[in-house]
């Protein structure tokens, strides 16, 4: 099942598992971010001055969710999460996602 998922994406579905064994609602499991970029995301969201949405949208991003994805969990429409998109760019002067996930990793 997890064959086509990057490392970060099987974090994320374990965690959510975890999440969902212990009897947890399932959108605090989706929401759950990777445990390995967790600290570097609060990092840059108190350095950069994120909002907590954009950390959390920063966190989808990280974890490789498409915006459709992101704005169906967070229940708000595709332009409120490229909203969110380009004031994370812009805050952490970024680009691109390879550059945001580079950010991120290397922090």
């Amino acid at each position: 099942m997890n064959d086509d998922l990057s490392a970060l994406e099987v974090e994320f579905a374990l965690a959510a598992d975890a999440a969902e064994e212990r009897g947890a609602p399932q959108e605090r499991a989706v929401l759950a971010m990777p445990s390995a970029s967790e600290s570097a995301i609060a990092a840059l969201a108190d350095r950069h001055f994120l909002t907590k949405r954009e950390a959390e949208v920063l966190s989808f991003l990280v974890a490789g969710r498409s915006g459709p994805y992101i704005s169906e969990q967070l229940c708000v429409s595709d332009n409120t999460v490229k909203s969110h998109v380009r004031h994370i760019y812009t805050k952490l002067d970024v680009h691109n996602r390879q550059e945001l996930i580079d950010l991120v990793m290397h922090q």
